[in-house]
């Protein structure tokens, strides 16, 4: 009984990782930013290191500003700006992550993938983009508004992949919109594409899920 047992777990690590491949994930975090109200809020800002390395190759940073925008009347007035960009990494030289864009869009827009979409070294993508501007509760440029989606990442080099999944946005416009980032995750084998929220199963995660979550806030008080 006990030989059974045993060769059962050693059969299920062992599926758990061809099934899973190099994946690694970052577990629930709800990451969230919160414009904190009054006439012109600071922008609120947030890192979020894939691999659990700050100041490395895998940041990516997180912009949420209440801002002057133009309305699809052509007049101007006050909504908020979501925007995501890799993060010059100072400890390895390896460059900044790149986020997936939808082609020919001006302004670069985020591309707003369906669960399982694949990712790759090959996928559109740029330094930085707009995930949303938002006016009056609603979602005016960008493909992001109240229910989220996920995000495509690529890192340095164009070898890695990953993705980064929005939970919901609340609020949308406001001086108190607030947005949250649930969970990542990236694939660390070079080349290799991953499916927009694709996870490893179980087995792989008692195994792996160490030291994989980062975030630090920043604010900074801008005049608008």
């Amino acid at each position: 009984m006990k030989k059974s047992f045993l060769l059962f777990v050693v059969f299920l690590f062992a599926f758990s990782g061809m099934t899973s491949g190099a994946i690694v994930y970052s577990g629930s975090q709800d990451v969230t930013l919160t414009l904190r109200g009054g006439m012109s809020p600071p922008p609120e800002m947030a890192m979020i290191s894939l691999a659990g390395l700050p100041d490395e190759w895998d940041d990516f940073i997180i912009s949420l500003e209440y801002v002057e925008l133009m309305d699809p009347m052509g007049m101007m007035a006050m909504g908020t700006r979501l925007t995501i960009g890799g993060s010059m990494g100072m400890g390895m030289g390896m460059g900044m992550g790149r986020v997936v864009v939808r082609p020919a869009t001006m302004p670069m827009l985020v591309w707003n993938l369906g669960a399982g979409d694949v990712i790759g070294p090959d996928s559109p993508s740029a330094e930085s983009a707009l995930l949303s501007e938002g006016l009056w509760g609603e979602t005016i440029r960008g493909e992001f508004g109240e229910p989220g989606g996920f995000i495509g990442l690529t890192l340095p080099g164009s070898t890695f992949s990953g993705w980064l999944r929005m939970s919901v946005i609340s609020d949308i416009g406001g001086p108190t919109q607030s947005v949250t980032f649930r969970d990542w995750a990236y694939d660390n084998q070079a080349d290799k594409p991953i499916g927009a929220g694709v996870i490893p199963v179980p087995g792989a995660l008692v195994l792996g899920s160490i030291g994989v979550g980062f975030v630090t806030w920043l604010r900074r008080r801008r005049a608008v």
